[in-house]
């Protein structure tokens, strides 16, 4: 019996960090973009900088059904160039799926994607988180990993 009460909250847990996730994530709903950086784990930036994402998983950027760039592209300029096109857009909606994938629609119409595809170590490095969301004034990060766990941690 006690293995079946530990299973009902381990999947209340489970659905709660996705609500939670899900209600943190919105705040960004009607903030600009303030700066973008590239690289691996590319971060984008939110408001006065008060919210961020670092994204290590698999992305694109698109406009309606054309895929501008993606986490793929071998040239870093052609990345670059694209996702500052992001800079100084409202974010408009966010998206959080039951797999916490995102989609993030901007004034302009461009539509940013994030999946979360990082699984245990499938790339041969120690990068095990999917995305970070940090809400700088809380001092907080919250991370998707690889198992889709939702981590709360310290930011600083």
């Amino acid at each position: 019996m006690d293995k079946e009460i530990e299973e009902i909250l381990d999947k209340a847990n489970g659905l709660l960090n996705k609500t939670m996730i899900q209600t943190l994530i919105k705040s960004i709903e009607g903030e600009k973009i303030t700066s973008i950086q590239t690289g691996v784990g590319s971060i984008i930036y939110f408001g006065n900088e008060e919210f961020f994402f670092t994204i290590y998983c698999s992305w694109r950027l698109r406009n309606n059904n054309c895929v501008l760039v993606n986490w793929h592209q071998t040239e870093m300029e052609l990345i670059e160039i694209n996702l500052n096109k992001l800079s100084n857009l409202r974010v408009i909606s966010v998206i959080v799926n039951e797999m916490f994938d995102l989609s993030i629609k901007f004034e302009n119409g461009l539509i940013l994607d994030v999946f979360t595809d990082i699984a245990d170590n499938n790339y041969g490095h120690s990068i095990v988180d999917n995305w970070d969301f940090v809400i700088v004034s809380d001092n907080l990060c919250y991370s998707i990993n690889y198992m889709l766990n939702v981590k709360t941690e310290n930011y600083l």
